[in-house]
């Protein structure tokens, strides 16, 4: 509003005097607080008589008080002003680092993730390779069992030698096979959460546990069983 007021005030003279509103050849001298505007003498002994106003001289001190009071105020609203020039640049560099840390994280999972799956095919093969061996014995030892179980079915005289030799037979494929199968230590992964790892990007992503095992040890007991069985 004074703004406004002020814009309409004639200015004239070398040193640009404002001049009453009302009274234009006259110089304004008093600052009239209700209104909102600069008054001059005459103002002051007519309708402004019942206003409050002060002198300019008052008038600028109080504005010199006014200004150190607010300074740190308007500090604040020139920073809150300011931030915007600053803002964009700040998301942007945000931004750009939750890109760099989704990246990173993505990075090693997918590393970790490669290595989980070479690990597990790799022992696959391992595992593969040990049934192979383990069955090239296995399965002639459980075809001199089931001969040893036929011969017995129709046991006579005649061929005892035949059943305890095919028992010999077996008793030699018995230890080949109980031998192969003690030294079958398959070593098998299982994918577990990370909360126990060390290191972060396995903690999100999980991590290969091994449980070692003996495959064969159920085997070679029933077959020892099986031995016994055969020579009561």
């Amino acid at each position: 509003m004074a703004s406004t007021l002020l814009n309409n005030i004639p200015v004239v003279g070398p040193r640009k005097q404002i001049l009453c509103i009302d009274h234009p050849d006259e110089k304004v001298s008093f600052a009239c607080k209700d209104c909102h505007r600069l008054i001059c003498d005459t103002c002051v002994e007519g309708k402004h008589k019942q206003h409050e106003f002060k002198s300019l001289k008052n008038a600028v001190r109080e504005i010199e008080k006014n200004m150190k009071i607010n300074e740190d105020d308007l500090k604040s609203l020139i920073s809150i002003f300011q931030r915007r020039g600053t803002m964009h640049r700040d998301y942007n560099s945000l931004i750009s680092a939750i890109d760099a840390r989704a990246t990173h994280l993505v990075t090693n999972i997918e590393r970790l993730r490669d290595h989980m799956k070479d690990e597990c095919l790799r022992q696959k093969e391992r595992e593969d390779q040990y049934h192979d061996d383990y069955e090239s014995v296995y399965h002639p030892m459980m075809q001199k069992f089931d001969e040893i179980e036929k011969l017995l079915q129709n046991a006579g005289v005649h061929n005892h030698a035949q059943i305890c030799q095919a028992q010999l037979d077996f008793d030699d494929k018995h230890e080949v096979v109980a031998n192969r199968a003690s030294g079958m230590n398959i070593i098998t992964p299982k994918f577990v959460t990370g909360k126990d790892e060390i290191t972060e990007h396995k903690k999100i992503f999980g991590n290969l546990e091994y449980d070692s095992k003996l495959k064969g040890t159920a085997m070679v007991i029933a077959r020892e069983n099986m031995r016994r069985n055969t020579q009561k």
